[in-house]
């Protein structure tokens, strides 16, 4: 059986990255994470130097609701990734708005051992990684059939085709 991989991106002045193995007839799976800080800064310097090995990206796209207070740096980093994505070899790329977290929510993560705190991420909070694992998670629940069948089983339906 072979797997697949996926990154997911949440980008700001700190910026939440996880990383997922995807295999072909088991839930995806988070092997990895970390918190880029510095804003833009800090993320070039990861983006030039961290060639993670994945096929699909997942990145919250910035969306100017207001909301966020370091709206620049989200900007700047998603101008970085949309610029150089096909460059760093993914081949499947899915844009999420950040309403897309409410989909999979909090509760999910702390069901299954996946919720993040300060310490696990050397920070003030985990918010920015747990917020990729959202959007990864979210990913998963759309189209990989075996990640839907185990985190929301009561949605799940036997037999429909993968997308």
């Amino acid at each position: 059986m072979s797997s697949k991989y996926l990154l997911s991106i949440d980008p700001g002045k700190a910026t939440g990255v996880s990383y997922w193995r995807i295999p072909e007839d088991e839930p995806m799976e988070r092997f990895d994470f970390e918190l880029v800080t510095d804003g833009i800064d800090g993320f070039i310097q990861y983006w030039n130097y961290y060639l993670p090995e994945a096929q699909t990206l997942v990145f919250e796209e910035y969306i100017d609701d207001g909301r966020a207070s370091h709206e620049l740096d989200a900007i700047m980093i998603q101008g970085l990734v949309r610029g150089t994505w096909d460059l760093r070899g993914f081949s499947d790329v899915h844009w999420n708005r950040n309403s897309k977290k409410g989909n999979v929510g909090d509760r999910l993560l702390k069901q299954h051992g996946l919720w993040l705190n300060g310490s696990d991420v050397g920070w003030t909070d985990g918010r920015d990684v747990n917020d990729s694992q959202l959007h990864a998670l979210d990913w998963g629940k759309s189209y990989h059939r075996p990640t839907q069948k185990f985190y929301w089983p009561k949605t799940y339906v036997e037999g429909e085709d993968d997308e």
